[in-house]
């Protein structure tokens, strides 16, 4: 919720609080202290929560939490250092003018109702943060001071600690250093806007935007912003993830797809992905976007009134209960044979904290789907109508065109009227639904168990095919146990081909070879 009249201030106070605290006054304390103690610490602004978080030697956890508990009890906010940390949340904005996610990411906001918090400029700089708040005959310190006081309430803040000490140790440090954090009772920032403010423009449903990336890049994407009706539905999203099983029918590459139809019968795009990109209190973002060919761009129609055809065929022979089944498995297995992760994986735990209601969905919610039914899955797709998509395409070809430039970034792009009528209608033969997917796993045991003595040593890869084609080697796991496996192909060109050196021609064989794949 960073105030209109000063944007950025959220991500400004993040840098602030590194500046000092009462306790321990002096300028970066907590960094230095990590830096001694093998560790480091960094934060990160997003659109709806703000994160501290870092890293320690294990003797030093005690300490670490002493100072990083003083960030949220009594900071200083030096004013000496307003001007330095406005300067470096400045230098963080430059160095984004020229990253095209940042600048096409904000074009897209242009497309949103303005009096919701998802149309602001979250980074700041120097003119939302200095300059305009001294035109306004304002103290940026003192609206700094304000927008703490509002926010950081201990009932706002979640809050997780990973150590070797046992629960009970880890906990008393937590209870005896973070028990003196202010409880405002605040209620959560999104309560002014949620359900009271739509962040949908419906005047701008009616226009697409030509946006002139600085990247060669050519490619349009089709959004949907969908609402929650109630924290219940927001719930039932977030546990079911109905969007990841639409996704899979809609990306779906295999015999009758639309990808193949697009990329391969008519060639007019490279790649097609079908998926959320936003999730937020209040609204969630789905996208289906694509890569255009040359030619994909001068037919955009065609290609927007094949993605509705795809829709409108889900639609008549409805969504398959076993690609819901897949989808699960799937989820079931990545979760269940995960990699460890470091210790910085209690960043996902704090901001799933804020998400999830049901305390047994924070370590796993994100990763598994429950509860997920067909009738979800076809009341979001019911949701994926021409009229209520925002389109917007990609490509240096609109510079001729582009009489608009972004505020903040610079970004040139053209407002253009939307032909719904030429996208639907439309109805391919050649596209299907998924089949079954045969590849699903469903026997876990491995062929070789893991070896008894470790210490014996490693044994070497053995030779299961040697041919004047192929010669193949295989080993198996005898250390970790899990079920996985990884191919590595190695394929040799005679040099009177391709030469005996990587070459501009090598190098394209290669990837086209990759994109056929």
């Amino acid at each position: 919720d960073n105030p209109k009249k000063h944007q950025g201030l959220a991500h400004f106070l993040e840098h602030m609080l590194f500046l000092g605290t009462k306790k321990f006054p002096q300028e970066g304390e907590l960094e230095n202290y990590l830096t001694s103690n093998a560790g480091q610490s960094n934060a990160f602004t997003g659109d709806e929560e703000t994160c501290y978080f870092f890293t320690v030697n294990q003797n030093a956890l005690k300490g670490a939490l002493d100072r990083f508990s003083q960030f949220f009890v009594e900071p200083l906010f030096t004013a000496s250092g307003v001007e330095r940390e406005i300067n470096a949340v400045n230098s963080e904005n430059a160095k984004n003018l020229n990253t095209d996610s940042w600048r096409i990411g904000q074009v897209y906001k242009t497309l949103n109702n303005q009096q919701h918090p998802i149309a602001k400029f979250g980074t700041g700089n120097s003119a939302t943060l200095a300059q305009g708040p001294k035109e306004m005959g304002l103290n940026i310190r003192d609206e700094l001071l304000k927008f703490y006081k509002t926010y950081y309430s201990a009932n706002q803040m979640t809050l997780a600690v990973n150590g070797r000490e046992n629960l009970d140790t880890l906990q008393q440090w937590v209870t005896d250093l973070f028990a003196e954090v202010p409880n405002q009772d605040r209620p959560p920032a999104e309560v002014a806007w949620a359900g009271k403010v739509s962040p949908i423009d419906q005047d701008a449903l009616g226009k697409s935007l030509g946006i002139v990336p600085i990247q060669d890049d050519r490619s349009m994407q089709l959004s949907w912003q969908l609402p929650y009706t109630s924290k219940e539905d927001r719930q039932k999203r977030l546990r079911g993830k109905p969007q990841i099983a639409l996704g899979a029918i809609i990306g779906y590459e295999g015999k009758g797809s639309l990808a193949s139809y697009l990329k391969n019968e008519v060639g007019l795009v490279s790649s097609i992905f079908a998926g959320t990109v936003q999730e937020l209190s209040d609204i969630e973002t789905l996208v289906v976007s694509v890569e255009f060919t040359p030619e994909g761009f001068r037919r955009k129609d065609e290609v927007i009134a094949a993605i509705f055809s795809y829709l409108d065929l889900i639609r008549k022979e409805g969504v398959p209960q076993y690609v819901l089944d897949e989808v699960k498995q799937m989820s079931d297995v990545f979760f269940k044979y995960k990699e460890a992760e470091d210790a910085q994986k209690v960043i996902k735990l704090t901001s799933n904290m804020h998400k999830y209601a049901d305390v047994r969905d924070w370590l796993a919610g994100p990763a598994l789907i429950r509860d997920l039914k067909v009738e979800d899955v076809t009341a979001l797709l019911a949701k994926l109508k021409p009229e209520d998509c925002q389109v917007s395409y990609t490509s240096k070809d609109f510079a001729k065109v582009a009489s608009q430039k972004e505020r903040w970034y610079g970004t040139q792009y053209t407002e253009m009227p939307v032909d719904r009528a030429s996208w639907q209608g439309k109805q391919l033969a050649s596209l299907s639904l998924p089949t079954p997917n045969p590849f699903i796993p469903k026997n876990f045991e491995l062929l070789y168990a893991r070896a008894p003595n470790p210490a014996s040593g490693p044994t070497p890869p053995a030779m299961v095919k040697n041919t004047d084609t192929w010669r193949v080697f295989a080993k198996s796991d005898s250390t970790y146990g899990q079920p996985k496996g990884y191919a590595n192909f190695l394929i040799n060109q005679p040099d009177d081909l391709f030469g005996s050196k990587t070459t501009p021609l090598t190098s394209a064989l290669s990837k086209l070879y990759q994109f056929a794949l």
